[in-house]
């Protein structure tokens, strides 16, 4: 298993299947509560609430959930440039993903 290491035992691997459900649950709870912060209700990107959606992004490798230890904290979506640009809902996708690890980082911070 490839992962990239984040500093106090935080590493970020592709998505397990076992854990896809997680994952989308933990995806609503998050641009659900964009409203908080500004975003407009019910804004979301497709395939967000989607447990097929995620399936499909983890079988073509671009789902990946971040791990502090044995314990799943997060996921992001991550498409290469190509096919990235050519998404309608590419800023929702990756300002999730930097929102996420941002967020992830700042909580592990808080433990060290």
């Amino acid at each position: 298993m490839c992962k990239a290491i984040m500093g106090s035992g935080m590493y970020i691997v592709k998505a397990e299947a076992d854990q896809i459900e997680k994952i989308v649950d933990m995806s609503i709870r998050a641009f659900e509560t964009d409203v908080n912060v500004g975003g407009t209700k019910g804004d979301c990107p497709p395939g967000f609430d989607s447990v097929e959606w995620h399936k499909q992004m983890a079988r073509e490798g671009h789902l990946y959930q971040a791990m502090i230890e044995k314990d799943l904290v997060g996921a992001a979506i991550v498409f290469p440039e190509p096919l990235c640009s050519r998404m309608k809902h590419k800023r929702a996708y990756i300002l999730a993903g930097f929102l996420l690890i941002a967020s992830i980082i700042e909580k592990v911070t808080e433990f060290v």
